[in-house]
């Protein structure tokens, strides 16, 4: 199997790209309940973190199929609602100040007769099910990295796979489910295996799609089919080769690639992280939350927040925001005493007020937001836009 100097590794999403991806989840819980139009209008716009475009599309990809895009109103209403508009238009072409006062008029009494009470709406019931009109839907479980990931670059293996011309595969143990595959596909293919040894080792050679002249889609997804299942086997090279502008391009993806499931982590470490990052980014757009920022140095000890708060136009230096669990007023008073020697002069603790262990007085110096539970993303905001006027003041 040729994988010389020419071959390449595609440019998978690793542990490196977590920040990025892990904002990008942020920007589809923000849009919750907003049009794919918009959400594409999103991508288009930076992140917080440098993000590679090439990876990026495979990450949204993988991000779409978590969060679903669904039409927002019952299929019969929104063809109704068309039919009627048709038929009250007779089909007529206006134009100018004409075509204004005729569609207003129309819209008037189109929801009039559907008993709908937002006229301003309309237009956004008339093309719901419009593919970019579509809202995204909130998931049932949380996205985790190690999951989009692995789902990003498995959609980036699948696309090689399917404008390839040809693919070389090296199996070795469990090969068997691969050949089956293949030939349950109708795969052009051939395959050559040591004699007395055919479920140990197997070369196995591919046609591409882009090797027949017709009906090149189909055979694509069907040879793209196969892929998963070379995670059964004990070692396997795959070795894609995709025409490109200039010749020929040779992709190898091995066993141990990130490509197939692995045991997945949770972005957040409590329910009240989770919930805060959530109603933040859905109480502003001129903010974005960055998850476990860079720690900051306090002599020969080490500050790690939970949050830097991040203006989008970066016009004034981050804030820092850190969640206090249990405490003690000893705890506090050490934990300012800290902030106060690295000048940490927009730091935020969030101090859940029932999770005290000390007496119920804050640091008078401290500045503190406290909460019952769930943060107030308000809270947070009007502490960082006026003087920190909340329940407890805080300056350092």
């Amino acid at each position: 199997m040729a994988t010389g100097p020419a071959a390449l590794t595609p440019q998978y999403i690793d542990g490196r790209d977590e920040p990025w991806v892990m904002s990008l989840v942020t920007e589809y819980y923000r849009l919750v309940g907003c049009s794919v139009r918009q959400l594409k209008r999103r991508l288009q716009e930076p992140l917080p973190y440098y993000c590679p475009r090439h990876k990026l599309k495979y990450a949204a990809a993988a991000l779409d199929e978590t969060f679903k895009a669904s039409v927002a109103y019952p299929r019969k209403t929104i063809l109704a609602l068309r039919r009627r508009a048709f038929e009250l238009s007779d089909g007529a072409v206006f134009a100018g100040e004409e075509l204004g006062l005729r569609r207003s008029a129309l819209v008037t009494r189109v929801c009039a007769e559907s008993n709908l009470s937002d006229v301003s709406g309309f237009d956004r019931m008339l093309f719901a099910d419009f593919p970019n009109e579509r809202r995204l839907e909130e998931p049932i479980t949380e996205p985790c990295f190690s999951d989009i990931m692995l789902a990003a670059n498995s959609t980036l293996v699948r696309r090689l796979v399917m404008k390839s011309e040809r693919i070389e595969l090296l199996v070795t143990g469990h090969v068997r489910p691969v050949i089956r595959q293949a030939k349950l596909r109708g795969l052009i293919s051939t395959i050559a295996a040591p004699d007395g040894q055919e479920d140990y080792q197997a070369s196995i050679g591919l046609s591409g799609p882009l090797e027949l002249f017709r009906h090149s889609r189909v055979y694509g997804t069907s040879l793209a089919e196969v892929v998963p299942f070379l995670a059964g086997c004990d070692r396997f090279a795959m070795t894609v080769v995709v025409p490109s502008a200039e010749d020929r391009r040779s992709y190898v993806i091995r066993n141990g690639d990130p490509i197939f499931p692995k045991v997945s982590v949770k972005p957040f470490d409590s329910k009240v992280e989770r919930q805060f990052a959530r109603d933040f980014t859905r109480a502003t757009n001129d903010f974005d939350l960055i998850r476990e920022p860079k720690p900051l140095r306090a002599g020969g000890s080490l500050i790690f927040p939970d949050f830097a708060i991040h203006h989008r136009t970066g016009g004034e230096p981050d804030w820092l925001l850190e969640i206090v669990g249990y405490w003690t007023t000893a705890y506090l008073r050490h934990k300012v005493e800290t902030l106060r020697r690295i000048d940490a002069t927009r730091m935020i603790l969030c101090i859940d007020e029932r999770l005290g262990a000390g007496q119920n007085a804050f640091p008078p110096e401290a500045r503190i937001v406290s909460y019952k539970g769930r943060i107030d993303p308000h809270a947070v905001l009007a502490a960082m836009r006026s003087g920190y006027s909340t329940p407890h003041r805080t300056l350092l």
